[in-house]
Parts: C-alpha cells; sequence; structure tokens
C-alpha cells in the first residue's frame, strides 16, 4: 500500500534468461495515458493425455491481478505478478524461485495482470509539459484508477471471451479497486475523460483482497499520526470525505454487493449465482493494519452463528485466509499468494460444480 524507500523494499532475483518472460503479452486498452494496459500471460499448451489436456475450456478461469503501491508508486506495476507466476509454474521458471506445486494450476486458463493510471508521488516528481508529454504524466484522482480497471476488464472480457470465469485478486489498494468492482452495478463510477460511453463488465465468480484497504475513513483514524497515509489518500482520492466513504468496500454491506455483484453473475437460476468474497492478510503487514480484515469480515460475514466458509441462503460464501510475510514480501516473494490463488481455484472448481 504505501511506499517503503527502495532499500527497504524486497530484492528481486537476479536478471537470468527467464522463459515466463516469453509468454507473456502486452495489451492496450485506452490511448490517454501509457499505463492503461494490462499483461497477460498464458501457459504452454498441455502434452495430449496430461491432466490440463483434459479440462474443457468453460472448466478454466482467468486469474486478473490489480497491483497495489497507494495509487502513485511507479515501481509497483502490473509487472509485479511475475514472483505469482514463477510459484506457480516452477517449470517454467529460473532455479532460485519459490515453487508452489498446486494441483489446481490446469484449471486455470490464463493470468492477466493490469496497469492504470497513477496519482502523483511527491519523491518521484515529473517536469510539466511539454518536457514530459501528456500522455506520460501521473495525474490521476478518482475515479480515474476504477475506471482504467473497467475498462481493462472490459477489454479483457471483450478480446478473450471468457466472460465471468475469472478471479480478481488485488493487493493493498489493488484489493480495494477489486471489491469496488464487485460495487460497480449500482454505483455509477464516473467515467472521467473517457466521456458517457458505457463499459460493459461481466463481475468475477471470486472477489479476493490481499492486505487490502476495505474502510478509508478508519484506516486515517487509526493512522492520524502518521502523515503519509493521509497523503496518499488526498493525493490520489481528493479532500472530500465523503468521497473517502464511497470508495470504502467494508461501507458498502453484504447486501448492496447481493444486489450489484451476486445477482449480475450467471447463475443456475434467476437471481444470479453464487460468488466467493475472500479476505487475505498477514499478522506481519506493518503497514496495513489487522482492522481492515475487521471492518470487511463485519460487511461480508453472514449472521451471527453461521458458520465462515459456508455460502449463505444470498449466494455469497465470504472466506478469510490468513497468510505469512511483511505487506511487499506477500506479493514480491510468490509463495504465499499462489497458495491463495491455487485455494480460491480450488473453491471456485468446487463451487461451480467443475469436473463432476
Amino acid at each position: 500500500m504505501l511506499d517503503l524507500p527502495s532499500e527497504s523494499r524486497p530484492s528481486q532475483p537476479s536478471a537470468e534468461p527467464d522463459p515466463i518472460e516469453s509468454l507473456i503479452t502486452k495489451h492496450y486498452y485506452a490511448n490517454d495515458n501509457v499505463l492503461q494496459y494490462y499483461e497477460v500471460f498464458t501457459p504452454p499448451k498441455a502434452p495430449s493425455g496430461s491432466q490440463s489436456s483434459s479440462i474443457p475450456p468453460d472448466e478454466k478461469v482467468w486469474v486478473i491481478y490489480i497491483h497495489g503501491g497507494a495509487y502513485r508508486d511507479p515501481t509497483i506495476t502490473s509487472h509485479t505478478f511475475l514472483p505469482l507466476l514463477h510459484s506457480l509454474y516452477p517449470s517454467l521458471s529460473p532455479p532460485t524461485s519459490s515453487a508452489h506445486n498446486l494441483a489446481t494450476t490446469p484449471h486455470i486458463a490464463s493470468i492477466a495482470s493490469l496497469s492504470y493510471r497513477l496519482s502523483p508521488h511527491p519523491s518521484y516528481p515529473q517536469p510539466s509539459p511539454p518536457t514530459t508529454p501528456p500522455s506520460h504524466l501521473r495525474t490521476a484522482k478518482h475515479p480515474d484508477h476504477i475506471t482504467d480497471i473497467l475498462l481493462a476488464l472490459s477489454h479483457l472480457q471483450k478480446t478473450y471471451a471468457f466472460g465471468n470465469r475469472y478471479i480478481l485478486i488485488g493487493h493493498s489498494v489493488g484489493a480495494t479497486l477489486a471489491y469496488q468492482v464487485g460495487m460497480r452495478c449500482s454505483i455509477p463510477w464516473e467515467l472521467g475523460k473517457q466521456g458517457k460511453r458505457e463499459v460493459e463488465v461481466k463481475q468475477p465468480l471470486a472477489i479476493v483482497g490481499v492486505e487490502g484497504i476495505y474502510d478509508v475513513p478508519k484506516m486515517l483514524e487509526r493512522h492520524k499520526d502518521e502523515e503519509i497515509y493521509g497523503q496518499f489518500v488526498r493525493g490520489a482520492l481528493g479532500e472530500d470525505e465523503g468521497v473517502w466513504k464511497g470508495v470504502s468496500p467494508a461501507r458498502w454491506g453484504r447486501e448492496g454487493f447481493v444486489r450489484s455483484w451476486k445477482e449480475n453473475v450467471v447463475g443456475k437460476g434467476e437471481g444470479g449465482g453464487e460468488v466467493l468474497a475472500v479476505v487475505v492478510h498477514s499478522r506481519g503487514d506493518e503497514l496495513v493494519e489487522w482492522g481492515q480484515v475487521e471492518d470487511m469480515e463485519g460487511c461480508l460475514k453472514k449472521k451471527e452463528g453461521e458458520d465462515e466458509g459456508k455460502r449463505g441462503e444470498d449466494g455469497i460464501e465470504y472466506r478469510f485466509i490468513e497468510v505469512k510475510g511483511r505487506h511487499h514480501e506477500v506479493w514480491s516473494e510468490g509463495r504465499e499468494l499462489a497458495r491463495v490463488v491455487g485455494e480460491v481455484v480450488g473453491k471456485v472448481v468446487d463451487m461451480m460444480g467443475w469436473g463432476r
């Protein structure tokens, strides 16, 4: 979420030929800014007779990742999904990678990572135009970030035709944005400079928030003595406290998610399909407080006495997964994030009844 000094961030593996890099393609979904693109990794075609080759395409899901970085850190990009890929696909990765062999990997069709416009960062100033072309400026303000996520998802769905067969997973503010997609149908996020045209987005089977911010005002209250929190919020979301509340998924309520998310997922009958809401957090996270987990649980958990991990009558299942590591380690080391992806893919496969 926040911006650690570069020397404090986890070190990245040394540069060696990486087979996975050759399987990643880059695609632009809009042309206003150089950051409006996504990257797609598609694993090689499985050998005939293998487990993966026997799985029908309509029983595979896309995994779509949204990076964090406090809406503004230009060093945390869509390419930060590389450690996740190394952990999920060890046979394609350098020997130094942290592998995590998963039985659910064959059910993954492709993995995409979304880039979006960023807000200004005081540690990475940019010269004013014309020195910096307008298309390269990092000047995004809400709702630019969520608009780009919706544009990217719409472009992906039109290009690859996977509908709602996808899991949306975000880290830090990426988790905030992921759950905002679940709020999309009832809240008409403004389209900013994209004008009034409609954006067609089919919502996911599962949303996964990792080390996420779900209640912005409560985060600011808990960190009121730390200036950097208010600085990045105001830089990205503006000064209006009503906006801070409006973008906070924990304030949307379970009933809100039923209306705006669950009822818009293709299901077995009227009223929408079954969906999975996941919150992931580490007790070692030094930047995003554990209270954010409690905030989102208060929104998503069913009434008292009902078990976590059991689907409610409203079609939403809430699940919490605890991981290990500091804030940036959860994505930079790959292994824990891969474990989460594997568990959620497996749950979705069971939820959809695939392979039966």
